[in-house]
């Protein structure tokens, strides 16, 4: 029998992403193992207002 997996995509474009997406790395092995990360990849916003700052970007 396959164990269950699933990719969570991480995403951050306010504050400080970098942080968020530590934390968010940190926390996540609460809810089960992790067996995989990405790199992380910046990337420009797409729609919503104007001049918004790039994303960091990253799936676990």
């Amino acid at each position: 029998m396959k164990p269950d997996l699933a990719y969570i995509a991480l995403g951050s474009n306010l504050g400080d992403p970098l942080q968020q997406l530590r934390t968010a790395g940190e926390k996540l092995p609460r809810l089960g193992q992790v067996v995989a990360r990405s790199s992380l990849y910046r990337s420009p916003a797409q729609g919503g207002p104007p001049g918004q700052p790039d994303y960091l970007n990253a799936v676990v």
